[in-house]
């Protein structure tokens, strides 16, 4: 029997070709709604070895903000495998498929996080393998341009103050805060103020006073360490001025700097306040 159908005949496309294609639309519509909106992790698991003698070694793990503080929440002794290369004991390391899975969110998931691979070296801890990671420099708000705030005042009468503020925002900060006044001395300021006094306030509470910077050893120390790491000039150890170093919690700070004496009318007195970088350590070390 002869077919007398002519033209193309139609074709039909198989059920799950069709739900194939389905979901590839929702995974396309799904891509372009990230793209939009682009994953940035703010926290990522992270792990340090140390060695701890007799052939082991200590492992943490945690969490790495990208604020470049680390939270160390396990930890365990184990044996040291005889891959483990000394270069690589107390770095903070990711897990090469933690890394991965990451990536997964977004090409951009990690930007908050500089991952160091030290030329395609992988640090290899018995089976498991890693990439050392940090912080991103240009995430971190206060290793940013804006290092320190200063201002220098003039006082009109004895019982006068000089007053500054500032913000602490997002994250608990290191500060180092100085009233100077005989430390002006070498800079040609003759009007300077004999005995500056500092009181920090956090509204209308005072948590912090101080007199004479050197008067505690070991905050004297930390003054110390916390000066020459922000650059700013040092002082001589038996002046009279103040300084501290704090870890203030976000939240408006006020800075008032005063006379212990009355006689004081046309001194002048300088004011500053420098964001300590995360790696300075308030034990003194």
């Amino acid at each position: 029997m002869t077919d007398m159908r002519t033209g193309p005949q139609p074709s039909f496309i198989p059920l799950y070709t069709l739900l194939a294609l389905g979901f590839v639309a929702i995974a396309l519509l799904v891509s372009s709604t990230r793209a939009e909106e682009p994953i940035h992790l703010d926290r990522v698991v992270v792990y340090r070895y140390t060695d701890v003698g007799d052939n082991k070694l200590q492992e943490q793990s945690g969490v790495l903000h990208m604020s470049g503080s680390t939270q160390w929440q396990r930890s365990r002794v184990l044996d040291r495998p005889d891959n483990v290369q000394p270069w690589t004991l107390g770095l903070t390391l990711i897990k090469k498929e933690h890394h991965s899975a990451y990536h997964l969110l977004g090409f951009r998931s990690l930007q908050n996080f500089d991952v160091l691979e030290y030329g395609g070296v992988n640090v290899y801890v018995g089976a498991e393998s890693f990439l050392n990671v940090r912080a991103a420099e240009d995430n971190l708000p206060y290793r940013g341009k804006l290092a320190n705030m200063s201002t220098r005042v003039r006082l009109r009468a004895g019982d006068e103050s000089a007053i500054a503020g500032f913000v602490v925002t997002e994250h608990p900060r290191i500060v180092l805060i100085r009233a100077i006044g005989p430390g002006l001395l070498p800079f040609n300021v003759t009007d300077a103020l004999a005995d500056p006094r500092l009181v920090v306030h956090q509204g209308n509470v005072v948590i912090h006073v101080n007199d004479n910077w050197s008067s505690n050893p070991a905050e004297a120390s930390l003054i110390k360490q916390a000066a020459s790491q922000v650059g700013a000039f040092p002082l001589e150890t038996d002046s009279k001025d103040a300084a501290a170093v704090l870890t203030l919690e976000p939240g408006a700070y006020t800075v008032q700097a005063q006379s212990t004496d009355q006689d004081t009318a046309g001194s002048s007195i300088l004011i500053e306040v420098y964001m300590v970088p995360v790696e300075f350590s308030l034990s003194g070390s």
